[in-house]
């Protein structure tokens, strides 16, 4: 009896050890596996953030002659300042070589896979399509967004200025209370300003995005103010009053043209899906065009067509409401 106590005794002890020399062995792997995918992440966006500012050095002569191109400038454009709004910096003529290092291997690589160059043409003006898209979605939406947000910095300046606050104090107060893209704007001309630049210099941090003209408008109003001295307070409730007034019509333009704007969309990427998926079935299917030059002239004028359908409605579905 004593024996087996005993024994039980030493069972209980050793099992514990075990237990504790697996527990500790076990922690010591997770620390050292989070360690490693710390480093691992950091060595990632390092190499992200190399590429991005170099790019493809080969193709940048093809880069600058793309960015001549209005449509390719823009969206260039946009895309640098999403990734500066990341935490990431580049150059339009990066981004575009590395657009075009994507498109040509997306072209050898469904080429390769389907034995079609029909297919991989195709696929490479997919993902130009769905690139621009995507890059003047997420544009539109944050300059939505910063034009949404327009009446509360309004009246976040119109209750500093009711309290007596100075210029710097009310953007240092708007910059911390609106947050986001809005704030860091505000931000930086507090910055500006605190470090002893001039009043229009520390402003022109607002005049500075023409897709959300209220700020230019917010940027001339202080600037006028500072300089003449009079009171801004019902300078700044007759400019929310009209930019409120404006949001509303921007919402429900955008509302009445959203159906429209899918319908686009549709038939600008359709063409090119059916020309894969036929291509697919029927690697020939497009032979006959290139068998005189009828044909080509053909497929040419079928190609600016539907160019000039794609600009024409992008065109007309536009909302300009500044």
């Amino acid at each position: 009896m004593a024996v087996g106590f005993i024994w039980g005794i030493g069972a209980g002890v050793l099992a514990i050890a075990a237990g504790g020399f697996i527990a500790d062995g076990l922690s010591r792997s997770v620390k050292r596996k989070q360690v490693v995918v710390s480093m691992l992440s950091d060595g990632w966006s390092s190499k992200i953030r190399m590429v991005l500012m170099r790019g493809i050095p080969p193709l940048s002569g093809i880069s600058r002659r793309l960015l001549r191109i209005e449509a390719v400038s823009g969206s260039a454009s946009r895309a640098k300042t999403m990734l500066e709004e990341v935490g990431y910096g580049s150059k339009r003529t990066s981004l575009v070589s590395l657009l075009v290092a994507t498109v040509f291997g997306s072209f050898l690589l469904t080429t390769l896979v389907s034995s079609s160059a029909v297919f991989g043409v195709a696929s490479g003006c997919i993902v130009v399509i769905c690139v621009g898209g995507y890059i003047k979605n997420r544009s539109d939406r944050t300059t939505s967004r910063m034009r949404e947000g327009i009446p509360e910095v309004i009246r976040c300046m119109q209750t500093c200025f009711k309290s007596g606050q100075s210029l710097l104090q009310t953007l240092r107060y708007t910059s911390s209370e609106i947050g986001g893209p809005l704030g860091r704007i505000f931000a930086i001309a507090a910055d500006r300003l605190g470090v002893g630049d001039t009043t229009r210099s520390a402003l022109s941090v607002l005049r500075q995005y023409p897709d959300v003209p209220e700020l230019s408008f917010v940027a001339v109003a202080l600037d006028v103010q500072h300089q003449t001295g009079g009171s801004i307070v019902p300078v700044l409730e007759s400019a929310r009053e009209s930019v409120e007034g404006e949001l509303e019509l921007m919402r429900t333009l955008r509302v009445q043209t959203a159906q429209a704007k899918l319908s686009a969309t549709i038939v600008t990427v359709m063409p090119f899906v059916l020309m894969a998926l036929f291509s697919l079935m029927s690697p020939d299917f497009l032979s006959p065009f290139f068998e005189s030059w009828q044909g080509l002239f053909m497929l040419a004028l079928a190609l600016v067509m539907q160019i000039a359908g794609v600009v024409s409605v992008r065109r007309m579905l536009r909302i300009d409401v500044s």
